[in-house]
């Protein structure tokens, strides 16, 4: 799917949930809302401006850390890509959406 169908239907779905009043509990009375510091948690994208970097400089040994803890996920274990963009390979890999 591409990049710009993707954003489509993340927004479509964040509108969605909006506009949906939301309940804690559901008819069976289990479960119950997430705090800030669990979504929080869960927010580790980073884009291509560098943006939600953790602060701080660092080494190449803990940049390894870092990618492979927030990036790998997605972009694979040597950026070669998977649900995330190919990171190595050549020029145009992250090359800019201007749709």
């Amino acid at each position: 799917m591409p990049t710009r169908e993707l954003h489509i239907a993340a927004f479509a779905v964040v509108a969605l949930a909006c506009v949906t009043p939301a309940q804690a509990q559901g008819p069976y009375g289990i479960g119950r809302s997430a705090t800030p510091a669990e979504i929080a948690g869960w927010n580790i994208d980073i884009d291509r401006y560098g943006n939600n970097l953790p602060p701080g400089s660092g080494s190449v040994s803990h940049g390894r850390e870092v990618f492979d803890q927030q990036c790998a996920a997605c972009h694979g274990t040597k950026g070669e890509g998977g649900i995330g963009d190919q990171l190595v390979g050549g020029q145009g890999r992250l090359r800019r959406q201007s749709r």
